[in-house]
Formats: structure tokens, sequence, C-alpha cells
């Protein structure tokens, strides 16, 4: 059997690293993280349940990185405020 090589940047010395190399490693740790959320189908089946307004909020969540379960959303009540960074959104009825 022939050895595999262990994946790219598995041991990583973080001290070792420039501030923008510590930057696009967190994007990239980010990244596979999202990507992963994606592919778990359990959570498409929990959105299911969830009323048109409360898939839009959890879809604007998402566009700004926030992956908001369907018992966050449904815990947001009319007029509950969201902030996301520079975004503001109010729950409306």
């Amino acid at each position: 059997s022939e050895m595999t090589e262990p994946a790219e940047g598995v041991t990583v010395n973080f001290d070792a690293l420039s501030r923008q190399e510590k930057r696009e490693l967190a994007q990239r740790l980010s990244a596979d993280v999202r990507s992963k959320r994606k592919k778990r189908p359990p959570d498409r089946e929990d959105r299911a349940g969830l009323s048109v307004k409360e898939q839009q909020i959890s879809e604007l969540l998402a566009l700004r990185g926030i992956d908001a379960s369907a018992g966050m959303v449904r815990s947001m009540m009319a007029g509950a405020s969201v902030a996301c960074g520079d975004l503001v959104m109010t729950v409306q009825d």
C-alpha cells in the first residue's frame, strides 16, 4: 500500500505565520466549514418547516455569513432587530 501524504497544513505553527497568512488560513477554514455545512442534509429538512418569511430571514442571515438554525429564526419575533455588522434588519409581520 502506498503512503498517503498528510493533507496540506495539518500541523500549522501559528507563530510562524504572517498576519496575511493567518487571515488566509482563517478564510480557508471558514470556507471549509461552510462547504461542509452545505453538504449536511439535516439542515435542509429543518428549513423545510419554515414559513416563507422565516426562510427569507435565514437566507438574509446566510448572505451575511451567519448560519442561523431554524430554531434561531423561529425565535425571532416581529419587531426584533437583527444586527449583522453594518446591516440592521428589523423583522416585520
